[in-house]
């Protein structure tokens, strides 16, 4: 998987815990994958055949499987994409940077174990964010919801003049919490603890549209 963003919480948004400050986020474009022969059955944990017990790549794959995090929650879309959150505690949030496990994917194999964004086809150098106040915005503190429910204002819906020079102002800017964004249909189960994610941040690809990941619901799902 690809290293998206980790993020610093504010206190409002330790929704697993005040002693979880941070999420990291991460990506894999499985849609898009090639099946590995012999990932499958290593990863439920039968006896590979001598081919696959022998390539170190296939043995790294169990071996990370076997170590996952356990703050790690897995999210997949729609059309099969692989995306984890972890979340951090402070300890690890402060500790230094580290560079994606050597690669050790036998050569001659052409694009077999590279399909697709990964973090060793992928890297880029490492960026800071910012979390800046996001004034005007009337949802704030409001869980996104279809037709005015709950006294949600839907981006785009009102006639206030305010608020119609105040959508284009933030769209495509990603955030937590407030008017949620998204280019198709507004996800079911958010809360008021959402973090939007936008296309192209930290590489990853949501065909043009965004992403909303509920830190609170759990709920997980980009538009198009």
């Amino acid at each position: 998987m690809t290293h998206v963003i980790t993020l610093e919480l504010p206190e409002d948004y330790r929704r697993k815990g005040q002693d979880l400050v941070a999420v990291s986020f991460f990506h894999a474009d499985d849609h898009v994958a090639d099946d590995v022969e012999g990932v499958d059955e290593l990863l439920a944990g039968t006896v590979p055949t001598p081919e696959q017990a022998a390539d170190p790549f296939l043995a790294a794959v169990a071996a990370t499987a076997a170590a996952r995090h356990p703050r790690q929650q897995d999210l997949q879309d729609l059309i099969g994409g692989a995306h984890a959150l972890i979340w951090l505690t402070a300890e690890e949030f402060a500790a230094p940077r580290v560079d994606p496990p050597a690669d050790i994917r036998p050569d001659g194999l052409g694009d077999e174990y590279s399909r697709g964004q990964n973090a060793w086809d992928d890297s880029a150098p490492e960026i800071t964010v910012w979390i800046g106040e996001r004034t005007g915005d009337p949802n704030t503190g409001i869980a996104p919801a279809d037709h005015g429910e709950g006294d949600y204002v839907q981006a785009w819906s009102s006639n206030d003049k305010d608020l119609e020079a105040f959508w284009p102002s933030v769209e495509g800017i990603s955030h937590l919490g407030g008017t949620v964004m998204p280019c198709q249909t507004l996800p079911k189960g958010l809360t008021p603890y959402v973090f939007e994610l936008e296309d192209g941040v930290g590489g990853v690809n949501f065909g043009g549209g965004n992403a909303q990941i509920d830190l609170e619901s759990g709920v997980f799902d980009w538009a198009q």
